[in-house]
């Protein structure tokens, strides 16, 4: 062989390992950045926060992170993605990465919601009585606030995970950072999950709440 054409399969031998190990760098770096789920990452300072799009070298993790943690892992706050930002982790801090499985359909919000199933409820939970507030945003986000003038400063609160679909309404109220505590002033650290049901004309919802405790408590809101 001579050597002209020896170093043309040199170069196209180069040209087909440099391709190969573009490939091979691009591929995992693409299917993590367009992956969809998300983790639960718990540190050796005892902190619960949420993660996404994880990639994991050796013992160092590149995520894409919440930036508030909390010491109850039931107390973690909603996804936002506006907290979200990326850094680098030691394997070594980390005590435990769990992966959060996708809902399954029948639990995604559908969207338009029936306009009768938004506006001003009055809603009574263990005797207190308070102002819940259902709309839509001009991005077609389902959004709610909850508001007990009796309990604690009387602020109003801002529903995480707001969901109205086939008859029935889904919202989480807590309190799961320092901040959240004084704002409400709560004296702890709280989640209760409400789950209801309209009525045919959207006027009234009754439903269940549960605590932290797995406690059950019945509630119900009137449209005003």
């Amino acid at each position: 062989m001579d050597k002209k054409k020896k170093d043309v399969l040199n170069k196209v031998a180069l040209i087909l390992l440099s391709v190969s190990l573009i490939f091979l760098i691009a591929l995992p770096i693409v299917k993590v950045m367009t992956s969809s789920y998300t983790v639960i990452i718990h540190d050796k300072d005892l902190n619960y926060y949420r993660g996404g799009n994880l990639f994991i070298c050796g013992s160092t993790i590149i995520v894409k992170r919440d930036s508030e943690s909390v010491k109850n892992k039931t107390s973690l706050p909603s996804p936002d993605s506006g907290r979200f930002y990326y850094t680098i982790l030691s394997m070594d801090n980390i005590i435990s990465i769990e992966i959060i499985q996708e809902e399954d359909d029948e639990d995604k919000e559908i969207l338009p919601v029936p306009v009768q199933y938004l506006g001003r409820y009055k809603i009574i939970l263990q005797g207190h009585e308070g102002i819940l507030v259902l709309g839509v945003s001009k991005k077609q986000q389902v959004y709610g606030s909850l508001r007990f003038p009796g309990w604690a400063k009387g602020a109003v609160e801002y529903l995480k995970g707001v969901r109205i679909s086939s008859g029935g309404v889904r919202f989480t109220r807590s309190a799961s950072t320092p901040e959240e505590i004084r704002r409400l002033g709560a004296n702890y650290l709280f989640k209760h999950n409400f789950s209801g049901k309209y009525s045919s004309s959207g006027k009234v919802i009754k439903g269940i709440m549960t605590n932290d405790r797995k406690e059950r408590h019945e509630w119900e809101a009137e449209r005003k």
